[in-house]
């Protein structure tokens, strides 16, 4: 059975989880800003239906693809793994300590995931970009940055509860 995190292990956690928001909005954002400045820039043909037999569009696609499985697949194998072991401490944690151990393990298993996801994106606006893509590599880009919102803790009761679940298989 879990145990509930007390009120002072919440307000331990909170600034990290206040970063982790602050951190996948960013990388969310960036990838939208630089979408927007796109379509300023390449006008109509951003949005042309367009698919080019050329070895960077392509690239870009077999990316996007890898990428998404690696996103979900990746983070799931690290919090298989127990807290103490992806953060390169002694196992021999206390509860506290623990708690704070799976609180970074949440952190840094979202900004790989996150990270997986925003390079493949990032490459599909310069397809776009330097006019090798359009629409199919527009959307591709804006459909990864929207699956990096999984990883965002829009609740504190989610984030809790996600903390409790990695507790419990570390014990």
């Amino acid at each position: 059975m879990r145990a509930m995190l007390t009120d002072q292990e919440l307000e331990r956690v909170r600034p990290l989880l206040r970063v982790l928001r602050i951190i996948i909005f960013a990388l969310v954002m960036g990838i939208f800003a630089f979408a927007g400045f796109i379509m300023v820039q390449r006008g109509n043909t951003a949005f042309s239906p367009q698919i080019k037999l050329e070895p960077l569009p392509l690239i870009a696609l077999a990316t996007a693809a890898s990428s998404v499985v690696l996103a979900f697949v990746l983070p799931a194998v690290l919090l298989q793994r127990r807290s103490a072991e992806v953060v390169g401490e002694d196992v021999s944690l206390g509860k506290r300590d623990r708690v704070m151990h799976a609180a970074q393990k949440i952190q840094t298993t979202s900004i790989i995931a996150c990270a997986l996801l925003e390079g493949p994106a990032l490459l599909n606006l310069l397809v776009v970009f330097q006019g090798a893509g359009g629409l199919l590599h527009l959307l591709l880009a804006i459909a990864l940055a929207l699956m990096m919102l999984v990883y965002f803790p829009f609740t504190e009761g989610a984030y809790v509860e996600r903390l409790e679940r990695i507790l419990s298989l570390d014990e």
